[in-house]
């Protein structure tokens, strides 16, 4: 945790990447660590999500995951799924 590295060019023979670390400016991230490259911590994350729950109780309105969005993911996952056992593409509803 605390990098992610972005697939930049579309050469599937050759890939490139570049490694972007986390910084303060990534979200919520300066709130709990003072540089790059540090991950942040299960509770840093729970609290987090705690305050977006907040914010969208109090405002009415989503911060963040939705349970659509976890609808969504969990359909992704089976399609992913479904494609390796039966060795084909599946598509997705869009």
């Amino acid at each position: 945790m605390g990098e992610l590295q972005l697939w930049v060019d579309q050469d599937d023979q050759n890939a490139h990447f570049i490694t972007h670390y986390v910084a303060p400016g990534d979200g919520e991230f300066a709130r709990f660590q003072p540089g790059a490259g540090i991950a942040m911590g299960h509770d840093d994350l729970k609290v987090v999500e705690a305050h977006r729950l907040v914010q969208s109780i109090v405002t009415d309105q989503a911060h963040g995951a939705t349970v659509e969005d976890s609808l969504y993911a969990a359909e992704v996952i089976q399609a992913m799924a479904d494609s390796a056992r039966n060795r084909r593409w599946v598509k997705l509803d869009e």
